[in-house]
């Protein structure tokens, strides 16, 4: 499943250079995971084809970091960073918004503006 969800990303051809390669990837990653939001929890136990893939075209972006004389090694480990902090981030925004439903909210101004009063008399302890 994890690989057909992966395969559901446009990956990036690496050509438009580093920033911009990296951030159409991550988005692109992002819109994945929030279309299923399971897949962030799922164990990726075993490289499939697909998430095979998605690396590839990462390193196909590092290659703008040749100039620094990294190793395969370290440009994927700024690959695995990048898409830590990515999995990371989307994982928060899920369960935020899990929270702010099973909450009764639709966004998170009504949950300010429902929690404006316990904010303000948590503020007001000094702590």
């Amino acid at each position: 499943m994890v690989d057909f969800v992966v395969g559901e990303l446009d990956l990036p051809d690496g050509t438009d250079g580093l920033r911009t390669t990296t951030r159409s990837l991550v988005l692109r990653i992002r819109e994945v995971l929030l279309r299923h939001s399971w897949v962030t929890r799922a164990a990726w136990c075993a490289p499939t084809p697909h998430q095979s893939a998605v690396p590839e075209a990462a390193l196909a972006a590092l290659a703008a970091l040749d100039g620094l004389g990294l190793d395969a090694d370290t440009a994927m480990a700024v690959y695995g960073t990048v898409t830590a902090y990515v999995h990371g981030a989307v994982d928060s925004e899920i369960g935020l918004t899990q929270l702010l439903r099973a909450r009764g909210r639709s966004s998170r101004e009504e949950a300010r503006a429902g929690l404006a009063s316990q904010m303000t008399w948590l503020m007001s302890t000094g702590r």
